[in-house]
């Protein structure tokens, strides 16, 4: 079976045929018994085209992979998803066969956390690897350099929000780094990495190790620029960074991208670009690329000076509307907020003072308290007997001048 847009298209519709629970496929299936309720066989995914063997194991409650060591040796389509393993064990399929039909395998969404490094043998004619939405750890003990070594004819790896341990150490991009060089993955084409919390790249010749990308999704990340040097991919076609976080593109992320193939694409789409004065070059970088944009008329400003730029489309901007604070305003700023903390520090300060000095002197402040109620409560005493005197000698007067 020939590799090109089309496998990728039989995928889908192999899965959306195979989407409903494996066990209704029991009458048909060719599967070996602890694949029982998986579906093995050839289906007629095209007209015209021959036969796909595929072994289908879509949410069939597997919490072992070691059943993959029985997946039949005609399989050109495996896929084993929505199951719940929390470790690859070593030896994945039979070590004393080669599965020289196998293009495909799919193990996305399994909750996949531990993968050990002679996991995949047996898989050189594999060119589609699916990893998604799986929780790999590849940090301490759980660093396997030799991972993807074994995918000689690999064009495409998925892993779309795959890792677990990404946002934990500053480690994680240059450990993923080392995988992709050790692997020497020559004809990957594709690489999805979307969803990963990708705040930075190690060093500007991360991807250097796969000449032949084409192809590069790094949408829903983390990302703040794109200094990636493209020299050493000189087949690449498409960077996708949208959904990121680039307030703008610095020159030498500039320069690297002038450095791409005529049909190169771009996507920036959904980034907040700040547009003040820091914004001007990658603006007028815009206007006289070489390099396809895509979605360009859908940029807009989310935030940026003067204030009226905020939520405006690029397109209704001039150079001379990206603007920042002038000397003095920074200055009067840079008051504003020393003074702001001056006050509040001497607040701070004082605050703890008195409450060091009313702890110090809390017994001289309790007798005091305690003296000062009793004082005011034998003033109360005084004057209630003092108007109860006076009225008993009003009453005698009264009486007095009745008796007269």
């Amino acid at each position: 079976m020939s590799v090109s847009s089309t496998v990728s298209i039989l995928l889908l519709l192999c899965l959306d045929v195979f989407a409903t629970s494996a066990r209704n496929f029991d009458d048909f299936s060719e599967c070996p018994q602890p694949l029982r309720k998986c579906s093995c066989r050839p289906v007629q995914l095209v007209e015209d085209q021959s036969p796909v063997y595929i072994t289908n194991c879509t949410n069939t409650n597997f919490n072992n992979a070691t059943v993959l060591k029985y997946v039949p040796i005609e399989t050109e389509i495996l896929i084993f998803t929505g199951n719940n393993l929390s470790m690859l064990p070593p030896n994945l399929f039979q070590t004393d066969v080669h599965y020289e039909k196998l293009q495909i395998i799919d193990l996305s969404n399994n909750s996949i956390e531990s993968v050990r490094g002679k996991t995949f043998h047996n898989v050189r004619s594999v060119r589609k690897l699916i990893l998604s939405h799986n929780k790999f750890k590849i940090l301490g003990d759980h660093f396997h350099p030799r991972l993807f070594s074994n995918f000689e004819s690999l064009e495409e790896l998925h892993l779309r929000d795959a890792f677990g341990d990404k946002e934990r150490d500053a480690d994680f991009m240059a450990k993923f780094a080392i995988l992709l060089a050790e692997a020497e993955l020559t004809k990957l084409k594709v690489l999805h990495l979307e969803s990963n919390s990708i705040q930075s790249f190690p060093h500007e010749f991360v991807f250097c190790s796969l000449p032949s990308l084409q192809k590069l999704y790094l949408a829903n990340n983390l990302l703040m620029d794109i200094r990636l040097n493209f020299t050493c991919t000189p087949k690449m076609m498409v960077l996708d960074v949208s959904d990121n976080f680039i307030l703008t593109l610095n020159n030498d992320s500039l320069t690297f991208l002038e450095e791409t193939s005529p049909i190169f694409h771009l996507n920036l789409t959904r980034n907040p670009f700040k547009c003040d004065c820091h914004f001007v070059d990658f603006f007028e970088w815009l206007k006289i690329t070489k390099v396809w944009i895509f979605g360009q008329k859908t940029f807009h400003c989310a935030s940026g000076f003067p204030e009226t730029n905020i939520g405006r489309p690029l397109s209704a901007f001039k150079s001379t509307d990206f603007q920042c604070y002038s000397t003095h305003e920074s200055e009067m700023d840079s008051y504003v907020t020393a003074s702001y903390v001056v006050l509040t520090s001497l607040l701070i300060s004082l605050t703890i003072l008195l409450a060091v000095l009313i702890y110090t002197n809390r017994e001289y402040i309790n007798n005091a308290w305690t003296n000062f109620k009793t004082q005011i409560s034998l003033k109360r005493e005084y004057t209630s007997l003092e108007k109860h005197n006076k009225r008993q000698k009003a009453d005698t007067q009264e009486v007095d001048e009745v008796a007269v």
